[in-house]
């Protein structure tokens, strides 16, 4: 991540922590929230969704 997005990600992490938005809405939040065009939005949280997936390519699916 690098650290401009690191507002974005905060926001976007807090909201799958709190479970009471689909992340599909994500975008949308962040365009909401943040005042930004609907393409950064979607950049940004495609950013995000890319570093969790990351993160979790590693995780032992056998402790689940």
């Amino acid at each position: 991540m690098n650290n401009e997005n690191k507002p974005y990600f905060d926001m976007l992490d807090t909201m799958q922590e709190e479970g009471s938005f689909n992340m599909m809405h994500g975008p949308k939040m962040l365009r909401e929230m943040f005042d930004i065009g609907k393409h950064e939005a979607v950049a940004i949280a495609s950013e995000w969704i890319k570093s969790k997936t990351v993160k979790d390519k590693f995780l032992d699916k056998s402790r689940l």
